[in-house]
């Protein structure tokens, strides 16, 4: 199928293609001016079926929520269907994290605590009456780290401790 890919998504890195190709090693710089940022959709137009990869690397240990969704496209004279998704899969370093077969135009995924590394979503579906358009956002946030909560455990107890020192005042 032949894959267009219209704009790039997430924190760091990610794009589509037919086939799945080795993750690098450390993650490459993102190409110039493509303004990169998570949540940003990625459209893809497929044909009759696909079977599309999208990378992500998490720098830090981070959750990741994603979503695709696909319906009925008309401009002027332009009509596409809705494509439908038959299997999504989120692998990581350590191999498969989950895989679902939603059967419809639309899904969510969702992992926690992921460790740093590469993330492949790999999402596979067809069409009907020719080529569709579908959209797949992937959002990154980071986990804090331990001494992040302890600081601010800390300063949370200064600030009581000061407050509870002006009322004896």
């Amino acid at each position: 199928a032949a894959a267009a890919c219209l704009a790039l998504m997430a924190s760091g890195l990610s794009f589509g293609q037919d086939a799945a190709p080795p993750a690098p090693a450390a993650p490459p710089a993102p190409p110039s001016g493509l303004g990169l940022s998570s949540g940003v959709p990625h459209l893809q137009l497929v044909g009759a079926s696909f079977d599309d990869f999208y990378w992500v690397w998490l720098p830090s240990v981070s959750n990741l929520a994603g979503f695709g969704t696909s319906s009925p496209f008309q401009y002027g004279p332009i009509s596409l269907p809705a494509a439908t998704f038959d299997s999504v899969t989120l692998s990581g370093p350590g191999g498969l994290i989950g895989s679902l077969n939603p059967a419809s135009n639309s899904f969510m995924v969702s992992a926690n605590s992921l460790a740093s590394g590469y993330y492949s979503l790999e999402v596979t579906g067809h069409t009907t009456g020719g080529p569709a358009v579908y959209a797949v956002q992937i959002d990154v946030t980071p986990v804090p780290e331990p001494e992040t909560w302890a600081l601010m455990l800390a300063g949370l107890g200064l600030l009581g401790f000061s407050a509870a020192r002006r009322r004896k005042a």
